[in-house]
């Protein structure tokens, strides 16, 4: 009798202790995505540039694979368009940046975030740099 019931408990336990491994996540491998979320930004933006004291209208495309960022922006009044690459932290923060020729070649620099304070915002500092020297201004864009 006893004999008996050992061998009807052990296909038990044996089924109790899966179950419990794969509850807890040590049952078998997972497809669901269980990284950082990032705050999903693609699409068209419009918005401005402020470049010491002087505002331009400008307009930001983006392409986004997870935290990467693909950016087209242009700015009519300058006749620029160019391209740029970034990346956007969970927490919203953003840095891109993207060569330009004017004058001179340069690069500038999108350091900002992400918000959503009733609308969907793109904002902060725009640093560049070229031959003519070091400019600092801010950035803004809107959905």
């Amino acid at each position: 009798m006893a004999r008996h019931l050992i061998r009807t408990l052990i296909p038990f336990a044996l089924l109790a202790s899966m179950t419990a491994c794969s509850v807890v996540g040590g049952g078998g491998a997972s497809t669901e995505d269980v990284g950082p979320s990032y705050p999903q930004i693609a699409g068209p933006w419009m918005g401005a540039l402020q470049i010491e004291g002087d505002g331009f209208n400008s307009m930001l495309e983006v392409e986004q694979i997870g935290p990467v960022l693909r950016l087209v922006i242009e700015i009519p009044a300058l006749d620029l368009v160019t391209r740029g690459m970034g990346n956007i932290l969970p927490d919203g923060t953003l840095r891109a940046s993207f060569m330009y020729e004017l004058e001179c070649p340069g690069e500038a620099q999108f350091i900002g975030e992400a918000s959503a304070d009733g609308e969907m915002v793109l904002s902060g500092t725009l640093l560049a740099s070229d031959c003519t020297g070091d400019l600092r201004g801010t950035f803004r864009y809107t959905r």
